[in-house]
This record gives C-alpha cells, structure tokens and sequence, in this order.
C-alpha cells in the first residue's frame, strides 16, 4: 500500500483525504480542529485515517497540508496587522486592482479595504523580467531596512508579492 494524504485545517474541522495508489481506493476523515495547536487535530486525525486504511506511516508516499485558516482571517478581517511588501513602483496595485469591472461608471460601487494599509505597504528596488531573468538584484540592506521598520511598525505578518516572484 502507498497513500497519499492531504490534510484541510479549517476553523471548526480538518478533513483529511487519502487515496491507495496500488489500488486506487479513497479514504475520508473528519476530526475537529484545535485551534489553540493545530498539530494535535492534523496528528489525531492522520492516526485514526491510517488505521482505517490498515496502514503503517511507513505506507505515506506524499503528505500535503493546507488550511483555510488564513483564507479565513483575511476574508474576515480577523489576522494581525499585515505588512505587505513588493516590487518598487507597484505597491498600490493590490489595492487598484484593474479597470475590467461590471460596475465601471456606479460610483455607488464600495470597493473592499485592501489588505494592508498604504504605509505598511513596502516596496524593494528588485526586478525580474517574466522569463525569470534578473533585471535588478534584490539587495539585502534593502530587506534588512524594511524588516526593521515591520518589526518597528508592530506588524505581525509580511506578504511579499514581487513582480513576477
């Protein structure tokens, strides 16, 4: 037998999934989540789905993990202040978004907040073409400069979302 599990973290649940790639069965479990320590539901639960399928952890080919936890924060507005830092020049382009919009001429229209406020969005003097040529090195005084202000600015969590990272 050789499984592959993955794991969902959500808020309430963690769903796990694994399939036998010898014999191509599937095998689902649900246990609830721990948010105070979410390994002890992804531990508990991959226990209990390894003695449904009669496996050993020895059996695991591949283990994938993802949660819906940040999803949820963000969408809710729930997360630490977040810093957000990217390619110098393009630091409003979360926030701008794009012109294709049902709604163009609706001045009723609300856009949501964006994600970071406008001075916790940082910008670094890299570049990278789209093929994945270096234009201009990231250099590291200039990583160095930005944390220490995140770190002075209190900020708990740091996006980066270079152009063509």
């Amino acid at each position: 037998m050789r499984l592959r599990i993955g794991v969902d973290v959500g808020g309430t649940f963690t769903d796990l999934a694994a399939i036998d790639l010898d014999s191509g069965n599937d095998f689902n479990y649900k246990v609830r989540s721990t948010p105070d320590d979410p390994s002890i539901a992804i531990l508990e639960g991959t226990a209990a789905l390894l003695e449904e399928t009669r496996a050993r952890g020895q059996s695991t080919v591949f283990f994938g993990h993802g949660t819906t936890v940040v999803t949820n924060m963000v969408v809710e507005r729930k997360g630490t202040p977040l810093a957000v830092i990217t390619t110098r020049g393009f630091r409003d382009v979360l926030e701008l978004g794009r012109q294709a919009r049902p709604h163009v001429y609706d001045y009723t229209v609300r856009r949501p907040e964006p994600l970071a406020r406008r001075r916790h969005r940082f910008e670094i003097d890299e570049r990278v073409a789209a093929d994945g040529t270096i234009i201009r090195p990231l250099e590291l005084d200039d990583i160095d400069r930005v944390a220490e202000t995140i770190r002075k600015c209190g900020l708990g969590a740091v996006a980066v979302c270079f152009l063509h990272a």
